[in-house]
């Protein structure tokens, strides 16, 4: 089954109100094993601690206005942090960042 037949049998499943275990086992795996492979090509991309310079660059944003979106937002030492004078943030916390 292609990636997009699956996730087209996915959303019409949650489309007539099914649930996930209405899905069979093998496309139930199929889509397991996408999910697991989106995860790791993530995990790949991104760093475990990202640069503030990063997000700024790929949003387009201030450096002022991503560090009042940090300390507005997320906990000083277990979401972003410095590091020999530069902001870091973790993989999570950047990935946040990039969706808003």
């Amino acid at each position: 089954m292609t990636t997009n037949r699956l996730f087209y049998v996915v959303i019409l499943h949650l489309n007539k109100g099914y649930k996930m275990k209405n899905l069979l086992n093998s496309e139930y795996l199929e889509l397991k094993a996408l999910l697991l492979e989106q995860r790791e090509i993530l995990k790949t991309l991104f760093p475990d601690k990202v640069s503030l310079s990063f997000i700024k660059e790929r949003t387009g944003l201030t450096r002022q206005a991503i560090r009042m979106k940090l300390i507005n937002n997320f906990e000083l030492e277990v979401d972003f942090w410095k590091e020999n004078g530069k902001i870091f943030m973790s993989k999570t916390t950047a990935l946040q960042l990039l969706k808003a």
